[in-house]
């Protein structure tokens, strides 16, 4: 069977590092984790009973480093601090040099040129791209950056200039486009298929293969019915944010609107 993502962490790791935060009194952290990583880590980590929390670098990240924290700090002083650039999160700066006259830069670009320089997925979060692909905000583990920044010198076929800037420097804001239309019935699959223009059966599939999340958790159940305001991501296709209902059309199909991440 082919190795999934989300066995890169286990549960017994989960415990392992609650343990060690809450037997020293010190920080302890995951790398960056997948959105099925995080939905596994969540239930290991409330039986452990110590606080901790998930930070991405940004507001809308996928990709997020789990805190088990002490008992002399809590979440609004963690984040404080990684938003400041001064702790176990990196936020790189990563920008095409002489933009005008060379190609534009991608995601795909940007994860290959650092796993090729050793960088393990697990070190590395979101990458955030500008509309020109001329600048990408890039977040990693804090103790691999200065080997990025000096040996990162080429994304695909353009030259770079890197520098290190605070978490909360990056200028990039998610793009959001409205998608509206009628569905059977607000179930997940309905959903999913509406939004990203495939089969109610294709959208089955991507539930059954444990490919779509609601507000970071895995979704097993094509009947699940998500919340206004949820936010659903399906691996391979993109996120939304369900906004709701609207009216019922004469036919008795629910007309509904959502917000999909550009």
């Amino acid at each position: 069977m082919k190795k999934r993502e989300k066995d890169m962490l286990s549960p017994g790791r989960v415990r392992d590092l609650a343990d060690q935060a809450m037997r020293n009194d010190y920080v302890t952290h995951t790398g960056f984790l997948s959105l099925s990583e995080q939905s596994m880590a969540v239930p290991e980590t409330e039986k452990a009973g110590v606080r901790a929390c998930f930070y991405g670098g940004h507001e809308e990240a996928d990709r997020k480093v789990l805190y088990f924290l002490p008992s002399y700090m809590d979440e609004e002083t963690l984040t404080r601090q990684e938003d400041s650039g001064e702790g176990f999160i990196a936020c790189l700066r990563i920008r095409v040099r002489g933009a005008r006259f060379t190609k534009e830069i991608g995601h795909r670009d940007c994860l290959g040129a650092l796993m090729h320089l050793g960088i393990g997925r697990d070190q590395i979060g979101d990458i955030l791209l500008t509309r020109e692909g001329d600048c990408a905000f890039v977040y990693v583990l804090a103790p691999v950056a200065e080997h990025i920044i000096r040996d990162l010198v080429t994304v695909g076929r353009a030259h770079v200039d890197i520098d290190r800037v605070p978490p909360d420097a990056c200028t990039v804001r998610p793009v959001m486009t409205p998608v509206s239309g009628s569905i059977a019935s607000v179930r997940i699959d309905s959903l999913v298929a509406m939004v990203f223009h495939i089969s109610r059966s294709a959208a089955q599939d991507l539930v059954a293969s444990e490919e779509v999340f609601a507000d970071g958790r895995t979704i097993t159940s094509a009947s699940y019915v998500p919340a206004q305001g949820c936010r659903i991501s399906v691996r391979g296709h993109g996120k939304f944010i369900f906004e709701g209902e609207e009216k019922k059309t004469r036919k008795g199909r629910i007309f509904v609107r959502t917000s999909v991440f550009s």
